[in-house]
């Protein structure tokens, strides 16, 4: 951490003598009040707050991207599970990423810092009995208020597809990237491209389906270090290396609850994958795993080292829009079969999904899904759940409606077959409100 605060301190003071000529252009350069409709050219804007009478246009000319998001929720649980009732939750984020290019003439180098904050309730443990890596929403947490991303990247070559990438595209043949400092392991690894319109935890990123290590994702991130290759267009590869324990979610685990030494072992992770395209249906099919050096803590209590895991994601398009590059109709599947040892509370997961966007009607930045996971319990667990079944399995169906370019409100419903904290399946419904700032 001091580390990261001696490297971070001095690029926050050179950020700000060059911003600060963007504040005295947007004193000094307002433009005339004009006939144009207002509210259209808000509402029609990137951003709920606007462009602050041009300032943030400024700064981003200037490399700095200011990020405000928030995601307020409302779920009921209509019948089964532990209880019915409702719950009202949320989610802010905010942060910025500092490009050096425009004020230090480094290509390809950046810095990203942000925090969050989750408010509310848990609907998952009060209300359904779920499974905690299956929670009806994936923003659900410790009641906490955390520094969550602090690093430096560097890109070389340019992002396939990406004309407006920092680096040269003639310098290096390929697309890498290179990220140093506080994140998480699941910013990069077990992605899908259409599994993240779900709003279940089941449909995220990183193998928590198998409880499997401490190592970071979402609710906490930590020290690590990661390295992305494409080399050519059709096939990619990424590694990463983590302290192997995050913390506990808990309220006074403010972001920096990471450990170091003694039983916390490093959490290697790696991916690769390929980009297909059959008869003009883009696909992304990738393997990948991880290994974890910490010491664990056995069903029997006893102390066992190392941990791992595997997983295998097929994304495909299965119809194209019109316009023939964009997807109509896509399809997800994941598999990770968790290793069946005596330290990992679920023996195997899968998930499925298909997702329509709504160009035939009218609407081609709307997406509908319905998605399908499954867990599976070793006896170990199913031994202390209060439901005895041997796994469970979650429907969702849901539709994300893009108002406009800073507002989404998306609607779902969610089913739970054999909850395995309460006695009872359940059907919960629940909206989502996600609005960029």
């Amino acid at each position: 951490m001091k580390i990261l605060r001696n490297l971070l301190l001095p690029a926050l003071g050179v950020a700000l003598l060059g911003f600060a000529q963007a504040g005295d252009k947007m004193m000094l350069d307002q433009p005339a009040p004009t006939s144009k409709d207002l509210f259209a050219e808000w509402w029609e804007g990137d951003y709920a707050l606007g462009d602050w009478g041009g300032a943030r246009t400024d700064l981003e000319d200037k490399g700095l991207t200011i990020n405000i998001l928030n995601a307020s929720e409302g779920w009921y649980n209509v019948s089964g599970g532990i209880e019915t009732g409702g719950n009202l939750v949320g989610y802010w984020e905010w942060g910025f990423e500092w490009d050096f290019e425009p004020t230090l003439g480094w290509k390809g180098g950046s810095i990203v810092v942000d925090g969050n904050w989750y408010y509310g309730g848990l609907p998952s443990d009060e209300l359904i009995g779920a499974f905690p890596a299956t929670a009806l929403s994936s923003y659900e947490s410790s009641n906490a208020i955390r520094m969550y991303h602090m690093y430096f990247q560097q890109t070389w070559g340019q992002e396939f597809g990406n004309d407006s990438n920092g680096a040269n595209p003639s310098d290096v043949p390929g697309y890498y990237l290179f990220k140093i400092g506080q994140f998480a392991a699941d910013d990069d690894f077990l992605g899908s491209v259409y599994m993240g319109l779900f709003a279940n935890a089941s449909f995220g990123q990183y193998p928590k389906e198998a409880g499997a290590t401490a190592a970071p994702a979402y609710r906490l991130t930590a020290p690590g270090v990661y390295f992305y290759a494409q080399p050519v267009e059709e096939w990619f590869v990424r590694v990463g290396a983590f302290s192997g324990n995050a913390g506990d979610d808990i309220v006074s685990n403010n972001g920096f609850g990471w450990r170091w030494g003694g039983a916390t072992g490093i959490a290697s992770f790696a991916e690769t994958g390929v980009n297909v395209d059959l008869n003009g249906l883009p696909g992304v099919y990738l393997v990948g795993g991880f290994y974890d050096t910490s010491e664990f803590t056995a069903f029997d209590g006893s102390t066992v080292n190392n941990n791992w895991n595997v997983w295998f994601t097929i994304d495909q398009a299965v119809l194209m829009q019109s316009n023939g590059t964009d997807t109509l109709v896509g399809l997800s599947f994941r598999m990770v079969p968790g290793p069946s040892n005596n330290r990992n509370p679920i023996d195997w997961g899968l998930q499925g999904a298909v997702v329509v966007f709504g160009e035939p009607w009218g609407r081609p930045q709307d997406q509908f899904g319905i998605g399908v996971a499954n867990v599976n319990f070793p006896t170990e667990t199913i031994a202390g759940n209060l439901n005895p079944s041997e796994d469970q399995t979650i429907v969702e169906v849901t539709y994300a409606a893009q108002v406009n370019p800073w507002l989404t409100i998306q609607p779902n419903i969610q089913f739970f077959q054999d909850p395995s904290l309460a006695t009872e399946d359940a059907v919960a419904i629940g909206l989502r409100v996600v609005t960029v700032f």
